[in-house]
């Protein structure tokens, strides 16, 4: 999409001295025609995200109702209209494993519920949508890893928390 705004307005920007590049305009050329060559260049619509990461490479504990807890101290984020969490779980019996997004010590979403998956390993994304998000966006975070059966231990190889406005 490109974006073309009228030139005599554009001559009052030209004016005060706001070039194509930040610059004072150079004598001897039209100040407006480098103006209008910044406007027309397309604009990046590319949704806006902050990424949070943790590579605990730490076991699961089998059996533990408490399991695991990777946090994420989130102090930066002013506005989200989503969030994803992807996660990277070791285990020959995925079906253990639940999988819980925390805000302090409430559980905004069970990402994964344990299962009868006899499947290797989790690489997932899960979604959480600006309702499950709520507020406030600032607080400590955890994915919450619990494996509800014995005999198959497993490892959290990588946990992102990301915020998106899109």
């Amino acid at each position: 999409m490109r974006v073309r705004l009228l030139s005599p307005f554009l001559s009052i920007f030209a004016a005060c001295g706001f070039g194509d590049d930040g610059r004072l305009p150079q004598a001897g050329l039209d100040a407006a025609a480098n103006v209008d060559a910044a406007v027309d260049a397309p604009i990046d619509a590319r949704p806006m995200a902050q990424t949070f990461e943790a590579r605990p490479a730490t076991a699961i504990p089998d059996n533990e109702p408490t399991g695991i807890s990777v946090p994420f101290n989130v102090n930066t984020v002013t506005f989200a209209t989503s969030a994803e969490v992807q996660v990277g779980v070791a285990h020959t019996f995925r079906g253990d494993v639940r999988i819980e997004l925390l805000r302090g010590t409430t559980v905004l979403k069970v990402l994964k519920m344990e299962s009868t998956d006899a499947n290797d390993n989790i690489n997932e994304t899960y979604q959480i949508t600006g309702a499950e998000l709520g507020a406030p966006l600032n607080a400590i975070y955890s994915v919450r890893f619990i494996d509800t059966d014995q005999g198959v231990i497993g490892t959290v190889a990588y946990v992102r928390l990301t915020f998106k406005v899109t």
